[in-house]
């Protein structure tokens, strides 16, 4: 086996673990996404090139935190992110000095805070995701409530999920909003709010649920 059939069976190998498709390793390590299909297409290939690109697997690799590691070896507990998928997610979030930190997402985020991500043409919250893999798929009718009530950690562990009633409920304290919402609604619809209101006085906790 030659150097260019070595090192195209070798990418072949990178992209099926870290879930690359052909055109992204392309565009990632080379610069240009037709690059494995000029590869397969020409007899020869530089040795400059070969090296490059083998040096490009290996700095991505080593560029890898433990967490993207265990991500990929773990696969997920529910939902569609496979666990290659999710080492480029944790790439976007800002490592945590300790486990019970928030894992802040860098990525985009929408008007409340809350992180996005898109995926095959469908926008979906980072926090949602992330419970997904690590925890398991979210029950039917629930929502996710942010423990920490900071809308741009990621972290399962300070993530929830619960009733919108109850996320409602939670964050009625302190959200003048929700009050306004409230008074427009006919007493015995309202009151079970209010009862939740006055027993929760003592953790006045902004709702934050997605």
């Amino acid at each position: 086996m030659n150097a260019k059939d070595a090192l195209l069976k070798d990418i072949d190998a990178f992209c099926r673990k870290y879930g690359f498709g052909k055109s992204e390793f392309g565009a990632a390590a080379m610069g240009y996404c037709s690059f494995i299909r000029q590869a397969c297409a020409h007899v020869e290939m530089r040795e400059k090139t070969i090296t490059r690109a083998r040096e490009w697997m290996a700095k991505y690799e080593a560029g890898l935190s433990k967490e993207q590691h265990r991500a990929i070896a773990r696969g997920p507990a529910g939902g569609f992110v496979t666990g290659p998928e999710m080492a480029r997610l944790l790439s976007l979030v800002e490592a945590p000095t300790s486990e019970d930190d928030c894992w802040l997402w860098q990525g985009s985020t929408g008007k409340q805070g809350y992180g996005q991500i898109c995926r095959r043409w469908k926008q979906m919250k980072a926090h949602r995701v992330f419970y997904e893999f690590y925890i398991g798929d979210i029950p039917k009718g629930l929502v996710i409530d942010h423990l920490c009530r900071n809308t741009a950690c990621v972290n399962p562990l300070h993530l929830e999920p619960v009733t919108s009633a109850e996320n409602t409920r939670r964050g009625l304290r302190g959200n003048s909003w929700l009050r306004t919402e409230l008074k427009r609604l006919p007493p015995q619809k309202r009151k079970p709010f209010q009862e939740q209101e006055s027993s929760n006085c003592r953790n006045p906790a902004v709702s934050a649920a997605g």
